[in-house]
C-alpha cells in the first residue's frame, strides 16, 4: 500500500507550510555566504530548480488526490519563495544598504511574484500526481523531474570544473537527481482502482 503523507486536512496543510517556511529560511541563511568559493553555499538560495522539482515530485507522490497534490505543491513553492525573498530584504537592511521601509514594501511586491509561481506550481503538482499511472504521457511526467534535475546538475558540474566553485549546490543537485532516479526506477505506482481514487 502506498504511503500517504499529505491529505486534505488542515494539519497536512500546516505541516507543508511549516516545512516550506523552514526551507525558505535556510535558503535565505545560505544566501549570506560568499558565492565565489569552493563550497558556494549561497547558490542554494538562488539556483534551486532541481531541489524544488524534486521536493514537488515527492509531495505529489505522497498525496491522496490531484487537488491535494496541487495545493500542497503550491503552498510549498509559495512559502519557500516568499520567505526567502523577505529574508533577503531583511539582510539588505541589516547590511545597511537600505531602510526598513524596503522590507515592508517587499511584503506586497514579493507577493506579486509569489502568487503566480504558486499558481503555476499548483498546475505542476496536479500534473506530477499523474506520474503514478503507466500510460503514455504519464510516463513522461515521471521522467520529467529527472530530466530537469539532471540538466541543472550538469550545468553546475561544468561550472565546478571550470571555475572551481559551487561544490555544495553540485552535491545537493546530485542528491536530487539521485532521488529522481529512484522515483523512476522503483515503481511507485499502485492500483488506483483498488484504492477507489
Amino acid at each position: 500500500m502506498k504511503t500517504v503523507l499529505f491529505r486534505n486536512h488542515i494539519k497536512s496543510y500546516l505541516l507543508i507550510s511549516g516545512i516550506s517556511i523552514l526551507i525558505g529560511a535556510l535558503m535565505a541563511f545560505f544566501s549570506i555566504f560568499p558565492a565565489d568559493d569552493l563550497w558556494g553555499f549561497s547558490y542554494f538560495g538562488y539556483s534551486t530548480i532541481a531541489f524544488m522539482v524534486t521536493f514537488s515530485t515527492l509531495i505529489a507522490l505522497f498525496s491522496t488526490k490531484q487537488f491535494v497534490a496541487g495545493l500542497h505543491v503550491a503552498l510549498f513553492v509559495f512559502f519557500t519563495y516568499y520567505i526567502t525573498c523577505i529574508f533577503r530584504r531583511v539582510l539588505v537592511v541589516i547590511g545597511g544598504a537600505n531602510e526598513w521601509s524596503y522590507v515592508f514594501q517587499g511584503f506586497g511586491e514579493e507577493l506579486g511574484y509569489a502568487v503566480p509561481y504558486a499558481f503555476a506550481s499548483l498546475v505542476m503538482g496536479v500534473l506530477l500526481w499523474y506520474q503514478r499511472y503507466r500510460k503514455g504521457w504519464c510516463i513522461f511526467i515521471r521522467v520529467l523531474p529527472l530530466i530537469v534535475a539532471a540538466i541543472e546538475t550538469i550545468i553546475f558540474l561544468v561550472q565546478f570544473i571550470s571555475l572551481r566553485q559551487g561544490l555544495f549546490i553540485l552535491i545537493l543537485d546530485g542528491l536530487c537527481t539521485a532521488v529522481c532516479v529512484l522515483v523512476v526506477i522503483f515503481d511507485t505506482t499502485y492500483d488506483l482502482e483498488y484504492q477507489g481514487l
